[in-house]
């Protein structure tokens, strides 16, 4: 679902990430008991010793987030509870204990999905929120263009509801993605995502 980056213009000081992230947290609110945890790959490029192209391997790391939902809940009181827990997270630290932990499994590695999925497995969440942020890529193709990138739109292993987001020119678009295999939930998924819409266009009207 494509939205106008205007939509997410506010004063209010927090991110782009931090208020799509709550859009779906309160969404997801009434179906689970606080506290509701949401789980952030994030993209660890920058803390490499030698840059790293984004099309080379696959470089993150998981954050998660944990959030109490009340009915008087304020939408941006959640939005930079998610900036400030992300802020607070040593990335650095946090490569260099899962490298001393997994180096030796990766060194052996066979199945990249199975061992995504254990991975995340470690970190149990309600929701999983993926930002790629501004897409930088051509819009126009001869007679075609490009209006909306919706991505990402697969997560090897990854389990429970994913929202996708990125951003190519003035168009953000918002993909959820659900793993389960549930009769209706489908529709669910399709309810979930105007919901997670609605949170996010009310907060910035």
């Amino acid at each position: 679902m494509p939205l106008r980056n205007s939509y997410i213009k506010s004063a209010t000081p927090t991110t782009v990430h931090g208020a799509t992230s709550a859009a779906f947290l309160f969404a997801l609110a009434p179906q689970f008991a606080n506290p509701i945890r949401c789980l952030h790959p994030v993209n660890v490029r920058s803390q490499l010793s030698l840059p790293m192209p984004d099309g080379v391997g696959v470089y993150f790391c998981f954050c998660v987030t944990s959030h109490s939902l009340q009915a008087g809940s304020e939408f941006w009181d959640i939005a930079r509870s998610v900036k400030s827990q992300l802020s607070q997270i040593n990335i650095a630290q946090q490569l260099i204990e899962e490298r001393q932990l997994r180096q030796p499994i990766v060194a052996h590695l066979t199945n990249a999905a199975a061992y995504i999925a254990d991975l995340q497995s470690q970190y149990p969440s309600h929701l999983t929120a993926t930002n790629l942020g501004r897409v930088d890529m051509a819009q126009q193709y001869g007679n075609i263009r490009i209006t909306a990138l919706h991505a990402p739109v697969a997560m090897p292993g990854a389990g429970g509801l994913t929202v996708g987001v990125a951003t190519l020119g003035d168009h953000l678009a918002l993909t959820l993605i659900s793993t389960s295999r549930i009769e209706g939930c489908e529709r669910a998924a399709t309810a979930l995502l105007s919901k997670g819409v609605k949170h996010l266009e009310q907060a910035v009207e």
